[in-house]
């Protein structure tokens, strides 16, 4: 798809588009581009997939569509928090931090200077709310979703560092669940995305984990439900599995 630039469409211009292709052809229409998220439909699915792995995500050539590598028997933070800066929920949630020139994260072809660290267990590079309990929620903004969780509660430590080759936010004890982001800036792996999980508590809530560049913002609930029937089917990626190709499945 991308060799004919696709990603120079709109999502729902991309699923009318394939929808009517396949009509034509007489074949089921199924995602032809692994969207790197995954919809964890029950509590406990998370931690099912996904404890002890990390996901490392690299961008293409065009910046337009991410590999995945999955990393097994990660038993720890990759990064220390011992000279991170503390997040305080109490204060202002999502926290809000400005990334000095250098160290701005790039996501999906596009550079973003500020990133929102949210209580849910999401990395947002706009403002607006963060929601990662369902995919609409997850696909209204751009963000990350680390994982489903709630770090106000008792316990939990939220911490991020500025480091001359990554942006890296980690979240401690957060109900019993561990887990890391790494958004790399500098270097061999510049741009890529390492998403690492020692810990991840079996009561974790059901959510989404993984990528959006805000598909949904703007439209109307018919583009939404076309979205949901042609782009984004089922629970979407098998994030617990490597996908070294962005063509995940044909028709």
């Amino acid at each position: 798809m991308k060799g004919i630039g696709m990603n120079k469409f709109s999502g729902i211009s991309v699923a009318v588009a394939l929808l009517a292709a396949a009509t034509l052809a007489g074949c089921p229409l199924v995602p032809t581009v692994d969207l790197q998220t995954q919809n964890f439909a029950a509590a406990g699915d998370a931690a099912t997939s996904l404890e002890g792995k990390q996901l490392y995500f690299m961008p293409d050539s065009s910046e337009s569509f991410y590999s995945r590598t999955v990393v097994d028997n990660i038993t720890a933070l990759p990064v220390s928090t011992a000279t991170h800066t503390a997040v305080d929920f109490g204060v202002a949630d999502p926290a809000v931090v400005t990334l000095p020139a250098g160290s701005e994260i790039n996501f999906y072809g596009t550079s973003y200077g500020t990133i929102y660290i949210h209580s849910n267990g999401t990395v947002a590079l706009e403002a607006g709310a963060a929601a990662n309990g369902t995919a609409s929620g997850h696909f209204s903004l751009k963000q990350i979703s680390l994982l489903p969780v709630d770090a106000t509660t008792a316990g939990s430590a939220v911490s991020y560092q500025v480091a001359a080759n990554a942006v890296t936010v980690t979240f401690e004890n957060v109900g019993g669940s561990s887990f890391q982001g790494e958004f790399f800036v500098k270097g061999a792996t510049e741009d890529d995305i390492a998403l690492s999980y020692p810990t991840i508590d079996a009561a974790v809530a059901a959510g989404v984990v993984g990528f959006s560049r805000g598909q949904l913002a703007g439209l109307t609930q018919e583009e939404i439900d076309l979205f949901f029937a042609n782009e984004f089917v089922g629970t979407g990626s098998d994030l617990g599995t490597t996908n070294t190709s962005s063509a995940k499945l044909g028709f």
